[in-house]
């Protein structure tokens, strides 16, 4: 199962804390799992090298790349 590691971003796109690092089955349920971690903050979600979405705060809403 691919891991997956979520960033939250500040307003200047700064990370403002180490990663957490989950595992799933694939990239959309690692998108669903980002949109409960967007209270506040912008999450960048990464698996392996790739960027796989950013979650904006403001909204909630999965932005895959």
């Amino acid at each position: 199962m691919p891991s997956y590691r979520f960033f939250k971003l500040n307003s200047d796109s700064k990370i403002t804390k180490p990663a957490a690092v989950v595992e799933f089955t694939d990239d959309r349920e690692a998108l669903r799992y980002g949109k409960t971690l967007a209270v506040g903050h912008t999450v960048e979600i990464w698996s392996g090298a790739r960027r796989v979405g950013i979650v904006p705060s403001k909204d909630g809403v999965a932005v895959p790349l």
